[in-house]
């Protein structure tokens, strides 16, 4: 019943997102137990994220999609569904990223985790799903 309610409020035709748009995908489920690790199989669902980077509060609109996996086969129809061509997608160095180019965007790549050991802040689109799902 959820999901159906869920595919009744998505606009058709909702403006893309643009500017500088950060994507990331991730496994989202809670702890399974006799699985181990973040991406064991199980009742977890792999999803893409793409955020608007800016804006007065440091973030703005989101889009977010089960994907099937996280190869490019996957990513390229989900980023060129959420996110205008001509804008600049900051994505980590996960290779299925590595195609943007071609489809009309400007990648910029971003390693969380020197970001981490520096002390900075998370990413725009793990600091949107953590204040999605505290």
């Amino acid at each position: 019943m959820l999901h159906r309610l869920r595919s009744v409020l998505v606009r058709p035709g909702r403006d893309r997102l643009s500017g500088t748009v950060e994507v990331d995908e991730t496994f989202i489920g809670g702890p399974e137990p006799g699985l181990s690790g973040g991406r064991a199989k199980g009742k977890k669902v792999l999803t893409g994220i793409a955020v608007e980077v800016g804006g007065p509060r440091g973030i703005g609109r989101c889009r977010m999609a089960v994907l099937a996996d996280a190869s490019a086969e996957s990513l390229n129809p989900f980023i060129t569904g959420a996110v205008e061509p001509g804008s600049t997608v900051i994505t980590d160095a996960w290779q299925g990223y590595s195609g943007l180019r071609s489809l009309g965007y400007t990648r910029e790549r971003r390693s969380q985790r020197a970001a981490r050991a520096r002390g900075g802040q998370r990413a725009s689109a793990e600091t949107a799903l953590v204040n999605v799902h505290p």
